[in-house]
């Protein structure tokens, strides 16, 4: 069984924070299918790899040193 998440541990101003990130996907883990939880990481651009696809994360410019 789950420990119980405070919700303002889990949520503040700008949205969902990591650690509700990390209660709701054990929470879909633990009682709904295991697709729920991969059809949000895919829709957050990740892949079977658990990283980030490259067409996901922005080019940046950077300078030489960085």
């Amino acid at each position: 069984m789950l420990v119980q998440n405070k919700s303002s541990e889990g949520v503040n101003e700008r949205g969902l924070t990591f650690t509700g990130f990390l209660f709701l996907h054990a929470l879909f883990i633990e009682e709904g299918p295991i697709q729920t939880t991969w059809t949000v990481l895919r829709k957050f651009g990740y892949n079977d790899d658990m990283k980030l696809d490259d067409d996901f994360i922005p080019r940046l410019k950077r300078a030489p040193d960085q």
